[in-house]
């Protein structure tokens, strides 16, 4: 436990952070994903305008740079966004591991376990009385979703780049 922190003054205590902090936790996964589709819709719809005037003999030479640049400045908001929404995550991921190893560790594993099994180690689950082993594959491990999140990001920003320089 951090040097901030206090322990629980009992396990009712740590059970009520527990449940705040896994709420939290499922929360930001949504708010995660919800922006993370908005942006994806918005920067969609930027392309969809692009590519409707190309050609078009109409469009202004501001339009077809502004554009782009809105693009990128979209970009750029996103992925702030998501990092940001990524840097929570992973901080109520924590807080209710923190809880369950400072003040549940004898009734609940759940997160302590959970990083054990995204590193990659085998994780043992009793399931009517039988142990069963786990362990994620090196591929779901290299493939993590903020690796994916920002990939995405990045054709979206290489995609305003071009136009730019088209």
């Amino acid at each position: 436990m951090s040097e901030s922190a206090t322990p629980p003054a009992n396990p009712t205590d740590a059970q009520v952070g527990y449940q705040a902090a896994v709420a939290l936790w499922v929360g930001e996964a949504n708010l995660v994903w919800t922006k993370f589709n908005a942006f994806l819709v918005a920067n969609s719809i930027v392309l969809a305008i692009y590519g409707l005037t190309l050609g078009s003999a109409r469009v202004s030479r501001a339009f077809a740079i502004g554009l782009p640049v809105a693009g990128l400045v979209l970009c750029l908001v996103w992925w702030a966004q998501t990092k940001r929404g990524f840097d929570y995550f992973t901080y109520w991921i924590l807080s209710a591991r923190e809880l369950e190893e400072e003040g549940l560790s004898a009734q609940v594993k759940t997160a302590a376990r959970g990083g054990s099994f995204g590193a990659g180690k085998p994780v043992s689950i009793t399931i009517d009385g039988k142990a069963r082993d786990l362990r994620m594959s090196w591929v779901s491990r290299a493939l993590k979703s903020s690796i994916g999140a920002y990939a995405v990001i990045a054709v979206f920003a290489a995609l305003y780049i071009v136009m730019l320089f088209d």
